[in-house]
């Protein structure tokens, strides 16, 4: 893991504009919005590294729109999905091997979906999913979004 690095786009107040709305008072983030707002970085990202990623998404919308984005940004490009009327694994398998095209799915493909070599040399996570609260990291985020004047 030398050589991998870790790239966080910077969210500036036109994409926070786009991304939140307020309601009672805070701010709470749209994942609706979000997957729009993704989806032109995803693109670059991809087009950067000619290929070769796994694109996991949060929710099978936000999945289904990359796909599609992808599709019509690079037309020349193979656009595997979780969606595309196939078994997993034989998507998987005609995924890896084509090592310039491109996987979109969900949480599904997060564990157990391996390829080594050129196949995978980009992951793109579109936004962390959220798992099941406990009491101790509640409070730190009812403490930063009350800071920020955000909701959940």
């Amino acid at each position: 893991f030398a050589n991998s690095a870790l790239f966080v786009p910077k969210a500036n107040a036109d994409d926070l504009a786009q991304l939140c709305f307020k309601e009672n008072g805070k701010f709470r983030f749209s994942t609706s919005a979000h997957a729009a707002w993704a989806a032109p970085i995803i693109n670059d990202l991809v087009a950067a590294n000619q290929g070769s990623a796994l694109v996991l998404s949060s929710t099978t919308a936000a999945g289904k729109l990359y796909a599609e984005s992808l599709r019509k940004a690079h037309p020349n490009l193979r656009v595997h999905s979780q969606w595309d009327g196939r078994s997993l694994a034989r998507i998987v398998s005609e995924w890896r091997d084509d090592h310039s095209s491109v996987l979109v799915g969900t949480r599904s493909l997060m564990t157990g979906t391996d390829a080594p070599g050129l196949t995978n040399t980009l992951v793109i996570v579109d936004r962390v999913a959220r798992s099941a609260g406990n009491p101790v990291d509640d409070a730190r985020t009812a403490k930063i979004q009350e800071r920020l004047e955000m909701d959940r």
